[in-house]
């Protein structure tokens, strides 16, 4: 999602002080979320060409050195990022502005390390007023203090210059000397050769209100939404015309199908409210989470960080925020933080702690839209003790910067392509499209909840991948990887059913057939026994590796962990038990709920058990036994709406019947209308499990294609 750009011609405004002017360029109703990012690569592109390009004689000849440094404290500031993104709030825009860093309190600073020794001829602050300082030093012990003089003005900025300074310095730091309620920093600039203009331009930029902002999130997402249903319908005609194909054509228009998935994936690029790629909200969780999970557990990840900022000095936004605690599932209030009964229970050795909040601090930048603070009244981290593995292999040594950050969330799209290669590889690009699609176009599984972060989609790569090596008869392996999936984000388990009661059936055949025919080869009996084999020996491998790692209390932690979880489930949550708990708290067999309830929960896992059983008396490839099993899946665990991503498994049946296609693309394709009819969110999950029972009912009962089943 994205603010929709109402833009104006820049405009020049003099702001006058002391007879001096300054230009800035203004553009009214400008988002400056969803563009943040391009922003500050078109800055730091002329900041480079500046730098290797010949002088020329502009404002821009030199460039900002402090915008190449490192940010290497900040106490008690807000988007402190903003100081060198280039931007400043416009004339007469609120203190709490998007572009511009909040100072909390008198103990508020920054430092910056530029590296190395500079000789620094101009400073430039553009800051609320004279209450904010800068100091510099050369060794990083002894600051002195640089006088700088108000130049130009224009509310609620005011532009500070210091020039011909012949300053040598390594280290600049920017603090408040006298604390006057408020306290905002628009821009601080540092140059080693005088600008030829100064004051330095600084690009002014007038963000929407909330109000404002919220309004034209609904119109941008209604006006996306749309050409989503547009596009899907082209695209399922497109599909419709390649399984016709043949050769070339066919897999072209596949390929076609595969980029116009993309498209949907990421939301015609709008991605999501804030514009941005990175989610810092889900790495809070999944990055943290993972990497100090041996101090932390499943229970004490908003504490410590609510500590932490309070050690930072953004102790007023925590109590200002809501808390979860991840012991009983409830909210407090933020203060609740300060108490014994809120305190960080964690045992961080000091290295641990200040690794901790740094990369606490890298990811609370990327928050744009929202703040950290709020993602405290989440519910915390729930991965799996085999998935906390195999992320905190992958992030345990890796510090939460911008780059790596985004270089991790790129392994999440590999995990994607890789899941449709998969299936292309083994049933053919008409199936590998209809996956592409079905993950593209579904909004309960879009980019907005999952893209940009890490490892939350390993476990679909691996599924695909197992689904695709049965498919080849690679029994071992493919059985295995499907285990592995099932470890990494528990439900795939349940979809194990089918190859077990596959080979429960072969094995019953082959007894019955060589009681008749003694010849009779036994190979499903050997197929049966591999099966159950490696997914056995894999279950006791994955499980055996977090227990050695965390300790054999780690499962109980978790078990119990998701016990509290399931007592207030998220609104998102999708499936019969979503649908069978509507109007209550909790899943269908909690305390309270109706006992109707309950008991049509167990008639349709039961019911679901059984048409699955019966089903596979018929001989059928192991691979589509596991595909089978989604209504039982369906029926066993309700799941976060993300999770539903895994009906890209049902693509290869799909193909065999055009009735089971475009039933299931047809839904896939009204998920991205849906929201704009059906306003609550609550709402809108339990229509969505609706229309997922529906098309597993067709795939249950068409029968138009018995003869390839």
């Amino acid at each position: 999602m994205a603010f929709s750009a109402r833009q104006t011609e820049p405009s020049i405004l003099p702001l006058t002080n002391q007879g001096a002017q300054i230009r800035v360029h203004t553009k009214t109703g400008f988002s400056v979320l969803s563009r943040r990012h391009l922003c500050r690569l078109l800055s730091s592109l002329i900041a480079a060409l500046c730098v290797l390009g010949p002088a020329t004689a502009n404002a821009q000849a030199a460039p900002n050195v402090l915008s190449l440094s490192t940010m290497t404290e900040s106490y008690g500031v807000i988007r402190e990022q903003r100081l060198v993104d280039g931007l400043a709030p416009a004339p007469e825009s609120p203190i709490d502005d998007f572009v511009a860093a909040l100072f909390v309190d008198s103990t508020s600073r920054v430092r910056f390390d530029l590296g190395k020794v500079h000789r620094i001829e101009v400073i430039q602050l553009l800051s609320i007023d004279d209450s904010i300082v800068v100091e510099v030093s050369e060794d990083g012990e002894a600051f002195e203090r640089v006088e700088l003089t108000a130049v130009a003005q224009a509310e609620p900025m005011t532009v500070y210059l210091a020039e011909s300074l012949n300053l040598r310095l390594r280290y600049l730091q920017v603090e408040v000397s006298e604390w006057r309620s408020r306290g905002a920093v628009g821009e601080i600039l540092a140059f080693e050769v005088a600008p030829d203009s100064l004051p330095v331009e600084v690009e002014v930029r007038t963000p929407p209100t909330y109000k404002e902002a919220a309004q034209q999130i609904i119109e941008s997402e209604r006006l996306v939404s749309r050409i989503m249903f547009g596009l899907a319908l082209v695209a399922i005609a497109l599909l419709l015309w390649a399984q016709a194909s043949t050769g070339r054509r066919q897999t072209v228009l596949c390929l076609v199908l595969v980029i116009v998935a993309a498209a949907g994936w990421l939301r015609l690029g709008t991605l999501r409210v804030d514009g941005t790629w990175i989610h810092a909200w889900d790495l809070m969780h999944y990055q943290i989470g993972a990497k100090y999970f041996q101090e932390l557990g499943y229970r004490d990840l908003y504490r410590c960080a609510a500590e932490w900022e309070q050690q930072r000095g953004r102790g007023v936004l925590v109590d200002r925020a809501k808390i979860r605690d991840l012991d009983d599932n409830q909210l407090y209030p933020g203060s609740w933080a300060n108490t014994p009964a809120g305190a960080c229970r964690a045992e961080f050795s000091e290295e641990r702690w200040q690794t901790f909040g740094a990369d606490l601090d890298g990811i609370r930048r990327l928050f744009n839209f929202r703040r950290l603070h709020q993602a405290l009244r989440d519910h915390g981290y729930n991965a799996t003790p085999p998935q906390t593995l195999v992320l905190e292999t992958l992030v345990g040594s890796l510090e939460a910067k911008p780059r790596t950050l985004l270089a991790l969330s790129l392994l999440d799209v590999a995990a994607i392509g890789g899941a449709i290669g998969c299936l292309w590889w083994a049933f053919g690009p008409v199936v590998g499209a209809t996956a592409a699609l079905l993950i593209g176009f579904g909004d309960p599984w879009g980019f907005s909840w999952t893209g940009g972060s890490v490892g939350r989609f390993f476990w679909l790569l691996v599924l695909c991948a197992g689904v695709a090596l049965l498919a080849k008869r690679r029994w071992i392996s493919g059985s295995a990887l499907v285990t592995v999936s099932g470890l990494l984000r528990l439900f795939p388990l349940a979809l194990l059913a089918g190859p077990v009661l596959w080979a429960v059936h072969a094995w019953r055949r082959q007894k019955d057939q060589q009681q008749h025919d003694k010849n009779t080869d036994p190979g499903e009996r050997r197929i049966a026994i591999t099966l159950v084999a490696s997914i056995t020996v894999t279950l006791l491998v994955g499980l055996l590796l977090p227990a050695i790692t965390y300790g054999p209390d780690v499962y109980s932690s978790f078990l119990d962990n998701s016990r509290i979880h399931a007592t207030v489930p998220p609104s998102n949550h999708m499936g019969f038990g979503a649908l069978a708990s509507t109007g209550f708290e909790g899943s269908a067999l909690a305390d309270g709920a109706a006992p109707w309830r309950g008991i049509a929960w167990l008639l349709v896992l039961g019911g679901s058990f059984v048409w699955l059983a019966w089903a596979l008396r018929r001989p059928r490839e192991p691979w589509e036994a596991l595909v089978m099993s989604a209504p039982l899946l369906f029926a066993s665990i309700p799941l976060s709406s993300y999770d539903y991503v895994w009906m890209a498994i049902l693509a290869p049946l799909a193909v065999r019947s055009k009735t089971r296609l475009l039933t299931l693309l047809g839904f896939v394709a009204l998920t991205n209308v849906l929201p704009e009819i059906v306003a609550e969110g609550k709402t809108f999950y339990l229509i969505a499990s609706a229309g997922v029972l529906v098309v597993l009912a067709v795939f249950c009962i068409e029968r138009s294609s018995a003869a390839a089943d």
